[in-house]
């Protein structure tokens, strides 16, 4: 049994937990399974046993996604040795897998129960003031310590091949660095009035064009470190003393800066949503500050964290001065800000939303909010070379907000 791969339904996960003899007791026998995934690739199962209340989680990749897209499962394979990586140094910022199949391409892991999404809290305008110091320490141990600088460049290349899936690859150089600026595929719905501003801002905009092409050529050509490869909001779940991260099935070797841009650029949907929705509330402006602060914290503590990690662990002789320290990080740093500017871009005009923008229901509030965004994601991308400092993001945000208001008068 189990000797050859199918997708399983709810009961068929239930059965299959019974006859590996996985996470439950013998005395845990009313199990219930519901499927509770909400993303485009996998298929995500909650398993509770009515009686004691435990819960587990069953995520099984099949050779189509949910959206009926035929892919490969290395995805799942790439998934299970990330988190066990991720696990080794930083067990508490992930969830605890209890069992890898191999045939089946399922993962049984923690139930999360206890934490939220945090698109979702975000949402709501809660705030998190660890978050900043955890996420860099996150960057810090998992992806920063994968780069050869430290490894040595033969056990790097040797994961470079392990970890390369090249279907997940093709997935983000289409939909993130290519689709949104392609007249043919930038039509995913914004507000009609935006649609001017799409077309001679980012169609026509042969600055914006060129440099966004200068990003996709670095993500698909510089395996810098072993990136977590979809590291956002919806992919981190959190409470008010810790969180976990979830859903590394994009990983690969790229730019550091495409992660720690991913984070910046979902932090930044969460303001502006909070921004159009509620401006006058004090409650509302606390939370937004505190995005403002979070967003600089991680950026401040990622150039300390990242300088005195690499001065202590370099194993190069031909990198250890300080100016190739700062050289290299400046580097990130540029990477991070364009890969922030490409994330928000293809939030809005590329064909996978995000809630914190599409769920606005006033069409002018919505219009205000995309009209801010594109003129910001437009900025971090073209001007990266000078966003470099903590503040410089604050500047590029109350930039876009106050040319927007402006232009939509």
């Amino acid at each position: 049994m189990y000797t050859s791969h199918f997708k399983m339904n709810e009961q068929e996960v239930i059965d299959y937990l019974k006859a590996k003899q996985l996470f439950f007791t013998a005395q845990e026998n009313k199990l219930i399974a519901k499927e509770i995934g909400d993303g485009n690739m996998n298929y995500v199962y909650r398993v509770t046993d009515q009686g004691s209340g435990r819960s587990v989680i069953v995520k099984q990749a099949d050779k189509y996604t949910r959206s009926s897209r035929k892919i490969g499962q290395k995805r799942n394979k790439i998934e299970f040795e990330l988190l066990r990586f991720e696990a080794e140094k930083c067990p508490d910022m992930v969830p605890q897998i209890f069992h890898y199949d191999e045939i089946m391409t399922c993962i049984v892991m923690e139930d999360l129960k206890a934490y939220q999404n945090m698109r979702f809290a975000l949402m709501e305008e809660k705030s998190f003031p660890f978050f900043s110091q955890k996420i860099v320490e996150f960057i810090i141990k998992t992806i920063v310590s994968t780069m050869d600088s430290f490894v040595g460049p033969m056990f790097k290349r040797k994961q470079v091949q392990k970890y390369t899936n090249v279907d997940a690859c093709d997935i983000t150089e289409r939909l993130v660095l290519t689709n949104p600026y392609r007249e043919k595929y930038a039509q995913a719905p914004i507000e009609e009035v935006n649609l001017p501003y799409l077309y001679n801002h980012f169609q026509m905009d042969q600055q914006l064009l060129l440099e966004a092409a200068k990003l996709k050529y670095k993500f698909k050509n510089e395996t810098q470190a072993l990136l977590h490869g979809d590291l956002h909001s919806g992919s981190i779940f959190i409470n008010q003393t810790g969180m976990k991260i979830i859903d590394p099935e994009f990983a690969c070797y790229a730019p550091i800066g495409y992660d720690i841009g991913n984070v910046i650029a979902n932090l930044f949907f969460a303001h502006i949503r909070s921004y159009v929705l509620n401006p006058g509330s004090e409650q509302s402006k606390y939370f937004r500050q505190w995005i403002e602060n979070t967003v600089m914290g991680i950026i401040t503590d990622f150039t300390k964290k990242f300088l005195l990690y690499f001065q202590e662990n370099v194993t190069d002789a031909m990198e250890k001065s300080q100016d190739y320290r700062q050289w290299l990080l400046h580097l990130i740093l540029e990477d991070t800000a364009g890969y922030a500017g490409l994330e928000i871009n293809r939030r809005i005009i590329g064909i996978a939303k995000v809630k914190d923008i599409e769920s606005i229901q006033d069409k002018n509030q919505k219009a205000l909010a995309e009209r801010i965004l594109l003129m910001l994601g437009r900025n971090l991308i073209v001007n990266r070379t000078q966003i470099k400092a903590a503040e410089n993001y604050t500047a590029a945000l109350a930039e876009a907000c106050a040319l927007a208001e402006r232009e939509m008068k």
